[in-house]
């Protein structure tokens, strides 16, 4: 920032009655009052960053009476959360007005929170991870979530070797969580005297008091906020008699807030005076004496608090997904035909989107092997060269989205595989006489057929299409070439206007285009896909992208209407 700015945002400062203090490290400082409608809030305002990649942070030196005693969006060391982060963006060319509106914002939001009490509540509760991991009076364990049963109430820990990247991971399901593990080149091993339990509860946590560091406060807390968590603790540990065999356990409760979690060591020393260890008797009564403990002698006892790292598949999946679209493409039996150019981006579309995951499974169909002529446009790299391009693709894939199904199967695309037993077929070979076989294939078992969603690159790239089939109703894919006598096979929506060019090596040709028309088909199948789920319909069906420098003729998208005479399915 210039000295003029700088002059500007000083000027500015004091005539809000602001001091500045000694800059440090770069970060100007200014002490000041926020004139809330309850009255003066005093604050530290530090400015680190005059880019505002980073906000202005807001510290409230003293709290008034007036604000709540626990008050939402404020975190550790006293900052003000006042904007989330990359919501809005501040102007580096007028920092006094940039530097205004964070304190307006800070002070809208004080105002907020003193005249609206229960939304103060009811935003703790959204930001309540924050406020639990936050502090830093006890033991905060870092710990991954994998595949969580919503069947069982008991979760396994593993430790994984070497280390992981979120400490020990807890599951339901070795068998996921292997692969995970392979992913990130590890193996898992059970700890053995380690248990974990999980609980669930449709009430938000409980934010009107300070959150539990011990025993006694953990219990109590529980009670506060839903009396059925307390109950179903203490059952457990009245009921557990492998209690005498844990050194630690860990509980998992699944909230409104997430997953929210807690531990705490078991006193191995007690047990072994309140019980006379491998006797039947004692083993059984081995819990109720311990929950009793834990009321009394133990109540003093520290626990640990989760910082949990969700790495479910249905996590991953979903997160970035709303509505009728917040399942993607999981549950679906889906083929991919063709694992070229297109097809490699388009399949890691699908696995993002979450084919494969929760019961369904992605089917890569291709017989060929990837040529270093077709790595300069291929989501494959050199690792895969000489190898079918459907075996390194999903082996690519699995280790990318260990979740997902992904099934390969290099072999050549033909009428006599079964295509019945999918939900939808994706064409991505780009190749037009593969394509009309497909076509009549559809045409021929309409009703049991699947739809088929064909894409292809025009030209050198100049654009891409896509045609979704699905019904007779609408026009199939020999409907995009006319049958006229004298203009047989001629384009019924031609889009180019210059010759394609051609590259010729030996005795074979191609087609030279860039990576980026192969991501572009891709995106266009993806946008379609998504369309389908969200609306229940993927229309238009028939869609054209033209890069925006390219010389073509401008095609709607639309549902194309079937061609009169056409070979295929005019005789339906």
């Amino acid at each position: 920032m210039d000295f003029e700015g700088l002059g500007d945002v000083l000027r500015y400062m004091h005539g809000l009655g602001f001091k500045a203090r000694p800059t440090k490290n770069g970060v100007r400082r200014f002490l000041g009052i926020l004139k809330s409608t309850a009255g003066p809030v005093p604050i530290e305002l530090a400015i680190a960053d005059w880019d505002f990649l980073v906000y202005p942070t807001i510290r409230i030196t003293e709290k008034p009476s007036f604000l709540p005693i626990r008050m939402a969006h404020g975190v550790v060391g006293g900052d003000f959360c006042y904007l989330a982060e990359g919501s809005v963006v501040l102007d580096r060319y007028n920092p006094t007005g940039a530097i205004a509106f964070c304190l307006q914002q800070a002070t809208s939001l004080i105002d907020q929170l003193i005249s609206n009490p229960t939304q103060s509540q009811t935003d703790m509760q959204a930001e309540f991870q924050s406020y639990w991991a936050g502090s830093s009076l006890g033991t905060l364990l870092p710990i991954g979530l994998s595949e969580l049963s919503s069947e069982l109430d008991e979760a396994k820990a593993y430790k994984l070797s070497p280390k992981g990247p979120f400490g020990d991971i807890i599951t339901t399901s070795k068998e996921a969580l292997d692969r995970v593990a392979l992913s990130w080149g590890a193996s898992a091993q059970l700890l053995e005297a380690q248990s974990c339990w999980l609980l669930r509860t449709t009430a938000a946590p409980d934010m009107s008091s300070a959150l539990p560091w011990t025993v006694k406060e953990t219990l109590a807390w529980l009670k506060t906020w839903d009396r059925s968590l307390y109950a179903a603790l203490q059952k457990r540990i009245e009921a557990d008699t492998s209690i005498l065999d844990l050194s630690r356990i860990y509980i998992l409760i699944d909230s409104p807030a997430g997953w929210i979690g807690f531990g705490f060591s078991v006193n191995k020393r007690y047990l072994t005076k309140a019980t006379t260890k491998g006797a039947a008797g004692s083993r059984k009564f081995a819990g109720k004496a311990y929950f009793q403990y834990l009321h009394r002698f133990g109540g003093s006892d520290k626990i640990f608090r989760l910082l949990t790292t969700n790495l479910s598949s249905d996590f991953v999946h979903t997160r970035n997904l709303s509505g009728s679209l917040k399942n993607g493409l999981s549950g679906l039996k889906i083929a991919l035909l063709g694992c070229g150019s297109v097809g490699g981006y388009v399949a890691q579309a699908l696995t993002r989107l979450g084919a494969g995951t929760d019961g369904g499974q992605l089917t890569l169909i291709d017989n060929q092997f990837l040529q270093p002529e077709n790595i300069g446009r291929h989501a494959l790299g050199f690792n895969a060269l000489l190898k079918r391009k459907s075996n390194a693709l999903k082996d690519e894939l699995d280790l990318q989205f260990p979740y997902s199904n992904i099934e390969s199967r290099p072999i050549a695309i033909t009428p006599k595989l079964d295509y019945s037993s999918f939900d939808l077929i994706i064409n991505a070979t780009g190749e037009e006489p593969l394509s009309e076989m497909l076509n009549a294939l559809r045409i021929s078992n309409e009703g049991t057929f699947p739809p088929i969603l064909h894409a292809w690159i025009k030209g050198n790239g100049e654009c891409v299409q896509a045609l979704w089939t699905d019904s007779l109703k609408h026009g199939c894919f020999r409907c995009l070439r006319r049958h006229e006598p004298g203009s047989e096979m001629a384009e019924r929506f031609k889009v180019l206007k210059n010759e394609v060019e051609k590259g010729f090596r030996a005795c074979q040709h191609f087609t030279p285009y860039a990576v980026s028309a192969s991501l572009s088909a891709a995106a266009l199948v993806a946008d379609m896909l998504i369309d389908w789920k969200k609306n229940g319909s993927p229309s238009p069906r028939f869609r054209t992208r033209a890069v925006e420098n390219a010389d073509t003729f401008k095609i709607k998208n639309q549902d194309i209407t079937p061609l009169s005479g056409c070979p295929a399915c005019g005789t339906k």
